[in-house]
């Protein structure tokens, strides 16, 4: 994956703890995951270190999980059983104890512990299985050999006993393992290199990263290792965590007008390829902050419609890069989409009834909510030549 097959000025690495949090309990759910990074998946990569890293947490988090259960159920059986012995030592309350302290009890308690182990096993396996296409898909293969890590290892011991960021925090752990922050850093360093190779003029990067340690985030560290890439990389740094990066993902809204001169201009040139690159860029944009087909307004200008309707009535193929979130479909319809993995018009205009049928969440409303909504989109872009379950609409 060293070419890329667009022209941004813009790289985004993505930290182990950011992959991680569709894992979490409290977490982003996969969709909500891709939903959130998607805009971005054409600057998005993920280095061999932190795959790496993913991979190996992943395999801990179902063992440590099953432990954490098993542990409270004991806590609780021990408890429940010194309880039932005092208890039963007071004549009024023995019938209290054979009611709710009795072996059946702790019986039916140890059921429900498999059964939630076993869920949420389920779970974390099915959430590791969805996100590991998208992980893959944006993996930077390119890796140091032994003997380069060898010498990196030596390079972060010297900034260990100097503080020099990043991974100095990590000094006290064992084995290697000690070392991964550092051998990041310069994965990051390299890609970047690797990357803008044969282009010129300004880029940036962004790392995103949840770590909270002052060698990453204190303003010192920062100002280090923003200091430290421009001179290795020429370009410019900046690490944000995933909050942060959702404000600048909510902002890049208003960053609209570059990439609709940009589309303007490929239409003219009638660069079809890159036309539609960058119409799937703004509308993957402006949906996921919940611009529709009815409110395209409120996002952009009179001009930029008509831009944007040019583009989707004449490239061929724009059906299948407009998100399905742009009908506005109510939740059940919208659910019945993302059970099937229907994701864009197209792919859902191409769809047999016969099809769909193998899904039992399509219901009648929600089949007939979703041919009336796209009817009226293909409509509205005059888009021809759809002969697909839209044209079996009746009325």
């Amino acid at each position: 994956m060293n070419n890329r097959d667009n022209h941004s000025n813009t790289l985004i690495f993505i930290d182990t703890n950011i992959l991680l949090i569709p894992l979490k309990i409290d977490g982003l759910s996969v969709e909500e995951f891709k939903h959130l990074f998607n805009p971005f998946i054409d600057n998005i990569y993920v280095l061999h270190t932190v795959y790496d890293e993913y991979k190996e947490i992943c395999r801990m988090i179902n063992k440590n999980n099953i432990q954490a259960i098993d542990q409270a159920f004991q806590t609780w059986a021990k408890a429940t059983s010194a309880l039932r012995v005092l208890v039963e030592t007071i004549p009024d309350w023995r019938h209290f104890s054979k009611k709710c302290l009795s072996s059946s009890i702790i019986k039916q308690a140890e059921e429900l512990k498999s059964n939630t182990n076993t869920r949420n096993k389920s779970i974390c396996e099915e959430s590791i299985s969805d996100l590991e296409p998208f992980i893959r898909s944006r993996l930077y293969r390119e890796n140091f050999s032994y003997t380069e890590k060898l010498k990196l290892y030596e390079q972060a011991e010297f900034r260990f006993r100097n503080q020099i960021p990043p991974g100095y925090k990590d000094n006290g752990k064992k084995g290697i393992g000690r070392y991964s922050d550092f051998i990041i850093w310069k994965e990051m360093i390299k890609a970047t290199n690797e990357i803008f190779k044969e282009e010129s003029g300004w880029h940036e990067v962004v790392f995103i990263t949840n770590d909270k340690k002052e060698d990453w985030f204190s303003d010192d560290s920062k100002v280090k290792l923003k200091s430290e890439f421009e001179e290795e990389t020429g370009c410019w740094l900046q690490i944000m965590n995933l909050k942060e990066f959702k404000e600048a993902h909510r902002n890049q809204v208003k960053s609209l007008t570059k990439l609709m001169n940009r589309l303007q201009e490929k239409l003219e040139k009638k660069n079809t390829d890159k036309a539609l690159y960058y119409l799937k860029r703004q509308l993957n944009i402006l949906v996921p902050w919940g611009a529709t087909l009815n409110n395209l307004a409120d996002y952009l200008s009179e001009a930029e419609q008509e831009v944007i309707k040019k583009a989707i009535q004449t490239l061929p193929g724009a059906i299948y890069v407009i998100p399905i979130q742009i009908l506005d479909l109510t939740p059940r319809a919208a659910n019945c989409c993302l059970y099937a993995k229907v994701t864009t018009v197209g792919m859902f205009s191409k769809m047999t009834l016969f099809e769909l049928a193998s899904f039992r969440c399509f219901g009648k409303k929600s089949l007939q909510e979703l041919q009336s909504k796209s009817k009226s989109l293909i409509d509205y872009f005059n888009i021809t030549g759809e002969e697909s379950i839209i044209a079996s609409i009746t009325g």
